[in-house]
């Protein structure tokens, strides 16, 4: 790498590289109770999320045995397993076989083991591809224009960057051209809500 040049490390660095992107001022922390650091700090977490539910990233998945709490179900099922703090999306429930339902935040079952696979949510940027970090930080100038700099001309050339890097996130991750085309076929909507 040149010398100089050197990638985001942190949520601060994509949040500056986002309000960059949108030619407005950077931030110096993520408390530093600027207007802007508090649209981030809003925005992010939404942002993170609403990336990695486009699609199953492998960077962002986690196995996990879950502990059951005292407090039980009032009926049907024995056992009440909450999900982990970081917690984005169930991929997969193994309760080898025993029947179960998600409710809430948590799984009701009469199984004394619950291993998932799940989406959580990142502590540090750097456990994502640079893909992915490309995305969120689009992402993120997107839901930035309004509240930071007024600036609707701006939008279809963020919301551009946004796609190309989802597109080019999803592409590194898939394993086949099937999932590669069934995203091209679906497509990303949540952004149309912003307008």
């Amino acid at each position: 790498m040149a010398s100089g040049i050197s990638p985001i490390r942190t949520w601060l660095d994509i949040c500056n590289s986002a309000l960059l992107s949108l030619g407005t001022e950077t931030i110096t922390s993520l408390t530093d109770g600027s207007t802007n650091q508090g649209y981030c700090s809003v925005f992010l977490p939404e942002v993170v999320s609403d990336v990695l539910d486009e699609f199953e990233y492998q960077a962002a998945k986690k196995r996990l045995q879950l502990a059951a709490i005292a407090e039980t179900p009032l009926w049907d099922y024995d056992y009440k397993f909450p999900f982990p703090s970081d917690f984005l999306r169930l991929v997969e429930v193994n309760t080898n076989g025993i029947d179960y339902t998600v409710e809430g935040n948590a799984i009701l079952t009469n199984a004394v083991d619950v291993f998932i696979l799940y989406e959580a949510m990142p502590d540090l940027p750097t456990k994502l591809s640079t893909y992915i970090v490309n995305a969120i930080t689009a992402c993120l100038a997107l839901k930035l224009i309004e509240p930071v700099c007024s600036d609707d001309s701006l939008y279809p050339k963020i919301l551009t960057r946004y796609e190309n890097a989802m597109k080019k996130a999803v592409v590194k991750e898939s394993n086949n051209n099937q999932e590669t085309e069934l995203y091209d076929e679906l497509g990303f909507t949540w952004y149309d809500e912003l307008r």
